[in-house]
This record gives C-alpha cells, sequence and structure tokens, in this order.
C-alpha cells in the first residue's frame, strides 16, 4: 500500500511538474512572438532609416552643388573688368548682386552643416537600431532553444507518466462502465440526420474544437424531447480536437454504435467526454495538457462533437468549466 502511495504521489508530482513546464511553455510562445513583432518593427524603421539617409546624402550633394556653383558665379562677377560692368550694368547693380549672391552662399553654408549633422545623427540612430535587431535575433534564438529544451522534457516526463498495461486495462474497463451511463443517444441521433443551418457565426467560448455551438445543456432533444446532458459543437472537415483541461486518457476507441469517445480524467475525480472524432491520436494512459491536441473530426461537411462534464457521476453544464479548471472542482 505504501509503495502504491508513493507511486502516486510520485506520479501526481512529475504531473505538476508538466503543467509547469507547459506554462513555460506558453510564456515562452508568448515571449517569442512579441520578440517577433519587435523585430519586424526594428527592420521597419532600419529600412525609413536606409531611405532617408539616402534622401539626405542626395540633398547634400545637391546643397554642394548649388554652393559651388553660387561661389563660381561671385568669383566671376569680381573678376569682370569695370568697362564692360558699365556697357552691361551699373556698377551698383553688380555690387547688389555680388552681396546676394555672398548671402546666398553663407545660407547654403548653414544647410550644408546642418544636413550633414542629420547625416551624422541618422547614421548613427541607424547603426543602434541594426544592433537591436542583432540583439534581438540572439533573444529569439534563446528563446526557441529554450522552448525545444522544455518540449523535450516534457515528451520524457510524459512516457515516464504512461501506465503500466494491466492498469491501462483496468481503466479500459472502468471508462467502458462510465460511458454506459452517459447520454449519448442523443448525439448518435443527431449525428445520423441533416443538422439544422443556422446563421449563427463561430463561438467565442474556449471550446475543444473550432465552431459553433448548436445544443446546450438540457435544450430539449429534438427527437425524444429529453434535456441534453452535454453540449454539440458543429465544426469544420478535419477541425483539430484539443483537450480543454490537464487529464489523463481513460478510454480512447470505438464504444458500441457511438463511434470514437476519448474520456479524460482529472485530478478531482471530474470526468469529460468527447465524442465525434474521426480520428483520435491520444491512447489509454496517456497524460495531456489543456490545449494538447486529441484527434480530428470526421471529413464530411459540418461533423458534430459532443462534449460532456461529469462530477461524482452526475452530468454538469458544460459551459461553466469551459474556463474554470476540472481539476479544482471543490
Amino acid at each position: 500500500a505504501d509503495e502504491k502511495a508513493k507511486d502516486k504521489e510520485q506520479k501526481n508530482q512529475i504531473a505538476q511538474q508538466l503543467k509547469i513546464l507547459n506554462n513555460s511553455i506558453k510564456k515562452i510562445e508568448t515571449e517569442i512572438a512579441k520578440n517577433r513583432k519587435k523585430s519586424k518593427a526594428v527592420k521597419s524603421e532600419i529600412t525609413k532609416l536606409e531611405k532617408d539617409q539616402k534622401t539626405l546624402e542626395t540633398r547634400l550633394d545637391n546643397e554642394l552643388a548649388n554652393f559651388n556653383q553660387t561661389t563660381t558665379s561671385i568669383l566671376r562677377l569680381g573678376q569682370v573688368p569695370s568697362e564692360i560692368v558699365l556697357l552691361q550694368d551699373t556698377l551698383q547693380m553688380q555690387q547688389k548682386r555680388t552681396g546676394a549672391l555672398a548671402i546666398l552662399k553663407k545660407q547654403l553654408t548653414l544647410d550644408i552643416e546642418h544636413s550633414k549633422k542629420s547625416l551624422e545623427d541618422l547614421t548613427i540612430n541607424l547603426e543602434e537600431q541594426k544592433q537591436k535587431k542583432s540583439d534581438l535575433k540572439s533573444i529569439q534564438n534563446r528563446l526557441v532553444a529554450k522552448r525545444l529544451e522544455f518540449r523535450e522534457l516534457r515528451k520524457q516526463q510524459k512516457t515516464v507518466l504512461r501506465l503500466p498495461a494491466e492498469i491501462r486495462l483496468k481503466m479500459e474497463r472502468d471508462a467502458v462502465m462510465l460511458a454506459q451511463n452517459l447520454n449519448l443517444n442523443r448525439f448518435l441521433n443527431s449525428t445520423k440526420r441533416k443538422t439544422v443551418k443556422t446563421k449563427t457565426s463561430l463561438s467565442k467560448e474556449k471550446l475543444p474544437v473550432k465552431g459553433k455551438i448548436v445544443e446546450n445543456y438540457h435544450d430539449k432533444d429534438r427527437i425524444t424531447q429529453l434535456p441534453v446532458q452535454g453540449m454539440t459543437i458543429e465544426g469544420f472537415a478535419r477541425g483539430k480536437i484539443k483537450a480543454l483541461h490537464d487529464g489523463r486518457v481513460i478510454y480512447s476507441g470505438v464504444f458500441r454504435e457511438y463511434g470514437h469517445l476519448v474520456i479524460l480524467e482529472h485530478q478531482s475525480g471530474a470526468h469529460s467526454l468527447y465524442a465525434g472524432f474521426g480520428k483520435a491520436i491520444v491512447d489509454v494512459g496517456d497524460y495531456l495538457n489543456s490545449g494538447d491536441l486529441m484527434g480530428f473530426l470526421p471529413s464530411e461537411e459540418e461533423p458534430n462533437l459532443y462534449f460532456e462534464v461529469r462530477i461524482n457521476n452526475k452530468a454538469q453544464n458544460p459551459k461553466k468549466w469551459l474556463e474554470k479548471d476540472l481539476n479544482v472542482t471543490s
């Protein structure tokens, strides 16, 4: 008995570590997404700065050309003989023209200095952005490496959590007993008839499969008129079915005429049932984290997934447990 209790405690500890690892992976995924967003913004800023740099360089070249042209004009005016000036224009006009060109030359000198300073500042900013991009890339590489490390550790712990064959067989027998009490006749009937088309958009709730809720807990069944014990979600062909809560698979297989069922047992003793798989990829004894892929809907048009929650073998409103943790029911 002590050995069994010790083994159970060890497995619970591993399960808790697995949950912590899963949360760590989620945090890293969030950081990676943020980092990618920052990298994209920095890359955009670098492109803009490089464009501005090119524009400034062109402007500086034009200002230098104007400066040279103005200087040449001033020199030429100073070299014109006075008798020529008297013939073409008055001396007073020549002086005015020279003065105007001198002012223009001074202004061009200031413009050139300003453009040089702007170009210098822009170049420094550009180098800083490029360094930031390099730093972000380094952070990204470390985050990806850490994510891979955590995923490998989670994979190893999942292997540790796999139970011996004899225990898995017992769990399957217990699951069959549980499945016999589940209200699946309604689901079987609904999947054999054409779904009533609605204009309802995709549900905003966190669901095990992308789609919309077409039948809720305690709705009257359209055939039997009995209250529905779970909820039915209309999905898409080959839609991904994911676990809503952490838990261990106690049943995964075809059950009578109901098709492929997956039943998860949670630490609180509660159970969640998923029915309507086209293909399941989990086995009895597997420990799943919230969000783990369990399988896919059938390839038919508008396939349905039935989801039911049971606590102390009594059906509960599954909507209450879309966000709440089934591992803590007290």
